[in-house]
């Protein structure tokens, strides 16, 4: 105990001494430094306590407080502390032939704000080495305006081939169709042409790739969509070209774009572009003029870690910053840690899972009282795992398989201990 005090001090006492400098380049090109944050830096131990974990692993569908979990796919709304059962309003069943296999969905529905929202997972039942695809996450929704087919009679389904325990705003869709409202698959919204196939009997999964933001962002009767068969399709920093699905024509937007992001504004395409040591967001107007809107230092793909719109430095999470209107907001400062993940609520609470040389930090940030509260320990979540933080402050990361669930008044007892 004598020992925890001391590290506690120590903790403080450098956290009393430290302030946020870090200078951000702004759409103006001008430097700004962030205000220092007063903060309390707690640590805490490793949480072991089973009533934190819920029998079942919740995925975040990115919006509305709606989660899900798979096999089998259930629904529910996040409010006050509690999951709460929604009841599909349907279930589709449908057939989509992919290059050795056929796969069999069972996609239960239900509405989430204005659109329909189904998920669920394939696992092959054979021997993963005897056919070319032995997993898949389906994503249905409304089949957005651009496309050759009706609205009203198909949805959009949308299909990611890598096994991945990624929350649906993090996934990336390979394989696109309109399918109707009674199951039928009718065939890709894209331009599949000369489609390449990879050694192990896949189709190329970088031809078209759209995610639920992108679909979420079409407009003008345009879906945009992401390009890379023309570059490397491993490569440590992958370009990409943007397109947009007008129709049965594909069109080039721009070309050798980074991030694997881009957005459709009421004034034009905004996207992200290397130059030399630093990457900008750049916004291509419908008439085709370019306007430089920020400029951040490092690459996205290396240094950054984006989640939506909004990005964070791995090795210096010192703030969160918008794509779109180039402002930052601090986090306060703590002791150092390199980001992981990162989910934020608005504008009142940013979650983040990190790695130390010892272990694994969690950190919980408030941005209205400028405090931050984190705990500390081993194996205190899943590799690869994803965080959520809800409207409440209340934090959702997955240990061995199952959420844990953490309030904010937990999470800051926690951090005590």
């Amino acid at each position: 105990m004598k020992k925890s005090r001391i590290i506690i001090t120590v903790i403080l006492a450098l956290a009393a001494c430290a302030a946020i400098s870090a200078a951000l380049i702004t759409r103006f090109g001008e430097q700004e430094e962030t205000k220092p944050v007063q903060t309390t830096v707690l640590t805490g131990k490793n949480f072991a306590d089973a009533s934190l974990r819920s029998d079942r692993l919740y995925h975040y569908s990115g919006s509305n407080n709606i989660y899900y979990t798979l096999s089998p796919t259930a629904y529910y709304k996040y409010s006050s502390g509690k999951f709460t059962s929604v009841k599909p309003a349907k279930k589709l069943r449908t057939t989509v032939s992919l290059p050795g296999t056929s796969v069999t969905l069972e996609i239960p529905i239900i509405t989430v704000g204005t659109r329909s929202f189904g998920v669920c997972e394939w696992v092959s039942p054979d021997d993963p080495a005897a056919t070319p695809y032995s997993y898949i996450f389906a994503y249905l929704t409304d089949l957005p305006a651009g496309t050759p087919y009706s609205r009203s009679e198909h949805y959009l389904l949308c299909l990611d081939t890598q096994e991945s325990s990624k929350d649906l705003p993090r996934r990336m869709f390979s394989e696109n169709f309109a399918v109707t409202k009674s199951g039928k698959v009718r065939g890709y919204i894209t331009s599949e042409r000369n489609r390449m196939v990879e050694s192990n009997g896949q189709l190329r999964t970088d031809q078209n790739v759209l995610t639920a933001d992108l679909i979420k962002n079409a407009r003008k009767g345009k879906i945009p969509v992401l390009s890379g068969f023309m570059y490397g399709l491993n490569d440590e920093e992958k370009l990409w070209d943007l397109r947009t699905i007008t129709g049965s024509y594909t069109g080039k937007i721009t070309t050798k774009i980074s991030g694997a992001w881009a957005k459709m504004t009421d004034k034009g395409y905004v996207y992200l572009r290397k130059s030399g040591d630093c990457f900008k967001v750049i916004q291509k107007s419908y008439s085709g003029k370019d306007t430089t809107l920020a400029s951040y230092e490092g690459s996205i793909d290396k240094d950054y870690i984006r989640n939506g719109d909004l990005i964070v430095k791995k090795d210096t999470p010192a703030q969160v910053s918008n794509l779109l209107n180039g402002k930052s907001s601090p986090l306060a400062q703590t002791s150092a840690y390199k980001a992981l993940d990162f989910s934020t609520a608005g504008n009142k609470y940013t979650a983040v899972l990190g790695k130390t040389e010892s272990g694994d930090v969690i950190a919980l940030y408030d941005t209205d009282s400028g405090e931050v509260f984190t705990i500390s320990g081993k194996s205190l979540f899943d590799e690869n795992g994803t965080i959520n933080v809800t409207p409440d402050g209340t934090v959702i990361f997955p240990l061995k398989g199952k959420s844990v669930i953490i309030t904010k008044d937990r999470f800051k007892a926690l951090s005590n201990e």
